[in-house]
């Protein structure tokens, strides 16, 4: 009975993991993205962990363009700046024929999420934040879109 007692209070005790993230679209482009960070202390809960394009254009169960993660070492977040790298090695990022605002993904080498956020100024989940997508292609030329971005943050 002590145990569990200890155990409760333990789980009662110990702060909740939150998804922490944005959720972010470009209507003209029919695009979204939403990226997430870590929310393990021992990795960092500030790291990101997954970033997921989608074509809204698609039809339902064929959306999804393409996945990054820093499982893969295909994602990185350096000052509120998502770095996603191309890897067609990666099943979650191989499907070349795939369209990305007016391109395909085997075009893409990597591309940038740029937001209007800081942890040292947070927002409350829900709210508006501005962001840039810079997609950067393999002969050099960059598209830069803007995207609308909200917090999100569950715990």
């Amino acid at each position: 009975m002590i145990v569990v007692k200890l155990a409760l209070g333990m789980l009662l005790l110990s702060p909740a993991a939150l998804a922490d993230g944005f959720i972010c679209e470009n209507k003209r482009e029919a695009l979204s993205l939403e990226v997430y960070n870590n929310v393990d202390p021992v990795k960092g809960t500030r790291t990101a962990a997954v970033m997921i394009l989608v074509d809204r254009s698609s039809p339902p169960g064929a959306r999804e363009v393409a996945r990054f993660s820093d499982k893969n070492k295909t994602l990185r977040l350096v000052n509120a700046i998502y770095l996603a790298r191309v890897d067609h090695r990666y099943k979650d990022s191989n499907n070349k024929a795939a369209k990305v605002a007016g391109t395909t993904l085997g075009e893409l080498m990597h591309f940038n999420l740029d937001l209007d956020f800081s942890y040292a100024r947070p927002v409350a989940p829900g709210q508006f934040v501005r962001g840039k997508l810079n997609l950067f292609k393999r002969d050099g030329t960059e598209i830069p879109l803007d995207m609308s971005c909200t917090r999100c943050l569950k715990g």
